[in-house]
């Protein structure tokens, strides 16, 4: 039994012994709150990414500089483009907006008077007999050489 005993203490003395290793490897408190303060937080990373955006905001973009035009291709598209007192004569030979709604009602009422007039050649087509009609009744008159016949 003495044995055993013995190999028990000596397994916790070891184990003691780790521990007392991992221990001095630790940090103690102090150190941590030390730490802890020289580190940056969230709001002090959030602030930092907030300035960065908006230096790199206020930057031009390759794209931008890459698409902007030189002077002398903006001299010459602005000499092709029309000044004010063309666009002003212009316009002054355009229908303006009341000649252009004159025009329209006056097209609606002859597209109005022309359904009228279609409507009604219609009816008068359906008054009227076809030549199937009309070569049926001439079919049961009777000839006249057949009443001359009979009245004869």
């Amino acid at each position: 039994d003495g044995k055993a005993l013995h190999d028990v203490i000596k397994a916790q003395g070891d184990a003691v012994k780790s521990l007392e290793r991992q221990i001095d490897g630790k940090a103690t408190a102090g150190d941590m709150n030390a730490t802890l303060q020289r580190k940056a937080n969230i709001a002090d990373v959030n602030r930092s990414i907030l300035d960065i955006t908006h230096v790199l905001e206020g930057k031009a973009s390759v794209e931008e500089v890459e698409g902007k035009v030189e002077r002398h291709e903006m001299q010459a598209a602005l000499k092709s483009r029309i000044t004010p007192a063309e666009l002003s004569a212009e316009m002054t030979n355009k229908a303006d907006v009341d000649e252009l709604d004159a025009f329209r009602g006056h097209m609606d009422r002859t597209v109005a008077a022309l359904r009228e007039e279609n409507e009604d050649l219609r009816a008068e087509m359906e008054r009227r007999v076809t030549r199937e009609e009309l070569m049926e009744l001439l079919g049961r008159k009777m000839n006249i050489g057949d009443y001359e016949e009979r009245v004869g």
